[in-house]
């Protein structure tokens, strides 16, 4: 309702020159924000092209500025316009958004995975999931000197295993062309360390299916999970919750000088009964 017609055919073009300052600035001021806060490159393009048009708030301070006559009638016209046109153009930067980052910011071209495993030593060991409990396996598997590769499905996660030095690749350890690429047939040993357990699921059966020589050996929530992952292929699957109960029960009897041996040898007989010694018993109710 503020915008006067008439006045478009002397002012479009210092108006079209303002909403192409209004874009370029809040793009630029945007980007960098969001990309300080720690967005990759081309996720901080994408919302600064989203977040550049001007909007009604603009609107609503022009007409207090008209109103109180802090701006002259031309000035307010080549202003409101500006804007006007900015929402116009902000049509096209939301519907392309995607398009125009990518140009703004090409990805680094990354070789295809069997180009990066290509005249390399099939690894002795495959690590499914690169997260707490991956990671730790990693860092053991390295001081050791024992070969491995890890794969996770989160690119953050792999960003970090490689800060950390470790050969960690995007990929799920599920997927057959990936296995076959690993040339995870060679391999001595794989980890399935996810926690989604029907992601461990997937992954321990498509290792037998396609890997059948090479024992698995899995992460589990609970005894449930743990008899799930058994039943799927895994050789072993170790329950999260009993397992952090017998190394505290274990330092317990440490710190009481209970032989070492004597430790070992119960942890391991629990581990052989199927942790069914240290399984809690059904509650009774109501005295049954």
């Amino acid at each position: 309702m503020l915008i006067d017609p008439a006045s478009l055919p002397r002012i479009w073009h210092w108006a079209l020159l303002g909403a192409l300052l209004l874009l370029a600035s809040k793009i630029v001021v945007v980007a960098l924000i969001v990309r300080h806060s720690g967005m990759d490159a081309r996720g901080a393009w994408r919302t600064a092209l989203l977040l550049a048009v001007g909007g009604e708030f603009g609107f609503a301070l022009l007409a207090i500025a008209l109103d109180a006559s802090v701006i002259d009638q031309q000035t307010g016209q080549i202003v409101l316009n500006a804007v006007l046109f900015s929402m116009v153009a902000g049509v096209l930067l939301i519907r392309y958004n995607r398009s125009i980052a990518a140009r703004l910011a090409p990805a680094a071209e990354v070789p295809p995975l069997a180009d990066r495993l290509a005249g390399m030593p099939a690894p002795q060991v495959l690590i499914g999931g690169y997260g707490r409990v991956g990671h730790t396996i990693a860092v053991l598997l390295k001081s050791s000197g024992v070969d491995f590769v890890a794969f996770d499905t989160d690119p953050k996660r792999v960003q970090q295993g490689q800060v950390d030095g470790h050969f960690v690749l995007y990929g799920d350890i599920a997927d057959p062309e990936l296995l076959m690429a690993a040339r995870a047939e060679q391999a001595s040993l794989a980890i399935v360390t996810v926690d989604a357990h029907a992601v461990a699921l997937q992954a321990v059966a498509a290792l037998r299916q396609h890997c059948p020589r090479v024992p698995v050996i899995a992460r589990a929530r609970d005894l449930e999970a743990s008899a799930a992952l058994i039943n799927a292929g895994a050789i072993h699957a170790f329950p999260e919750a009993i397992e952090s109960s017998l190394r505290l029960g274990a330092t317990a009897l440490r710190m009481l000088q209970i032989p070492t041996v004597d430790i070992d040898q119960m942890l391991q007989d629990i581990r052989d009964w199927d942790y069914q010694p240290v399984i809690e018993p059904p509650t009774k109710k109501d005295g049954r």
